[in-house]
């Protein structure tokens, strides 16, 4: 086991494994936030890559493309749409 995201709580049911810039990007039902995107570098233990804003964000659909990550979320107000994530900017509409 590389981490235990929900110890005590029951399984994090890791899922959309995708690799992006050499780290590993994974959905994780977290029991505090919901289904939300993680990462991975093969060394550090995994951490959420953006804060919840509103409960789970269903991200699912992880898909890299021209060197940016795209993935579905719901953002809390406008239900689940098309979000892209690349690294050296925050996570923004597609």
């Amino acid at each position: 086991m590389v981490a235990n995201i929900n110890p005590g709580s029951g399984d994090s049911n890791p899922s959309y494994l995708t690799v992006f810039n050499n780290e590993l990007y994974f959905r994780v039902n977290d029991v505090t936030y919901g289904k939300e995107l993680w990462k991975y570098d093969g060394t550090n233990a995994p951490s959420m890559v953006a804060g919840p804003c509103c409960g789970s964000s269903e991200s699912s659909g992880l898909t890299v493309f021209n060197n940016e990550l795209y993935f579905s979320a719901d953002d809390g107000t406008n239900g689940l749409e098309l979000w892209k994530y690349t690294q050296q900017t925050t996570i923004t509409y597609a």
